[in-house]
């Protein structure tokens, strides 16, 4: 079974013809609620530096229905991705819910995604990088390394699962659900780097560990000294410790207590009093009030009370005399 292309239902680049009749049920308090979410994990994503322009994917299931999940417009950038964007698609491939005409999904995350969701309904998030860590332990024959504890959370449950090529193939699916099984990660071998969560935070934490633990194995690796490895014991015990919770309770437990409220400062710059023209330049606030030389205060007196010179001088400056005497050139002919 092959996903339907020629009505624009699923394609590998923007459409250009319009867009086949679509259902628009109207959206649930849950979908709106998951919809933020998935959106606010793509520019989390971003924000760690963990984006690959407008490739790779997110994905969540819709609360409510097995059947139907959220996806990324392909073409649009991380931080452009908005909770009213994303695609609802079903797992055979129909498109039931694009308010963008000029996009559509990506084939190969249809197929990725499709496959996960497919296969385990416990899943209700599923996020897919290529960052350059992940991508470089993706091709080491020794996978994922416990060399530290962060690593450790991944010890004996990382899958791993064999290049096939670009996944445009849906019978790939049946391998990449069976690759995963069970576990939290997966390794897509010369390739890239897969989670899942049972809500999106948890998917997003996942991969914000693995890619963590990715980058710390190859500055390992890259000190050429012996390396000291954990004895399995150890490492399936902190397996045990960390899958479920950062840290446990002495007595085992594993604790999920509610984060504590964070002020809308955190994370949002628009709630915070910045100038009008403020405007984001490689994740950085910079304001033209700030750049403006008018702006900048004069410099404190000395303590003698003498002023300090002043930051322009309006003098003109004397050139200096030229020396006379002759310089050896580079090549030493004079």
């Amino acid at each position: 079974m092959k996903p339907d292309h020629t009505n624009g239902t699923v394609m590998t680049n923007r459409s250009t013809a319009p867009s086949a009749p679509q259902e628009t049920a109207a959206i649930t308090d849950a979908e709106r609620r998951t919809r933020i979410d998935l959106a606010a994990c793509y520019r989390l994503i971003d924000l760690f530096g963990m984006s690959d322009m407008i490739l790779n994917h997110i994905s969540a299931r819709v609360p409510g229905d097995d059947e139907h999940f959220l996806i990324n417009p392909f073409g649009m950038m991380y931080e452009e991705i908005t909770a009213s964007c994303l695609i609802k698609v079903d797992l055979a491939g129909k498109v039931i819910h694009n308010p963008n005409a000029q996009y559509t999904i990506n084939l190969p995350g249809y197929v990725i995604h499709s496959a996960i969701h497919g296969a385990r309904p416990d899943v209700a998030c599923v996020l897919h990088t290529h960052t350059p860590a992940g991508m470089a332990v993706s091709a080491l024959q020794c996978g994922l390394l416990p060399l530290n504890q962060t690593a450790m959370r991944f010890a004996g449950g990382v899958g791993y699962h064999d290049f096939e090529g670009v996944a445009v193939d849906v019978d790939e699916r049946q391998r990449l659900a069976a690759n995963l099984g069970s576990h939290d990660v997966m390794i897509l071998r010369n390739h890239g780097l897969l989670a899942i969560g049972r809500t999106v935070a948890e998917a997003f934490v996942n991969m914000q560990r693995l890619e963590r633990a990715c980058q710390t194995q190859l500055l390992t690796l890259s000190a050429g000294s012996p390396l000291h490895m954990p004895a399995p014991a150890v490492a399936e015990r902190a397996y045990q410790q960390l899958r479920h919770a950062p840290t446990p309770n002495p007595d085992g437990t594993h604790p999920h207590p509610a984060p504590p409220p964070r002020p809308a400062t955190a994370m949002d710059p628009s709630a915070t009093a910045m100038p009008r023209r403020g405007r984001l330049r490689r994740r950085r606030w910079v304001f033209p009030a700030i750049r403006s030389p008018r702006s900048i205060p004069p410099p404190p007196a000395r303590p003698s009370g003498r002023p300090t010179l002043p930051v322009r001088c309006s003098a003109p400056l004397r050139p200096s005399p030229r020396s006379t005497k002759p310089r050896a050139s580079m090549n030493g002919r004079g």
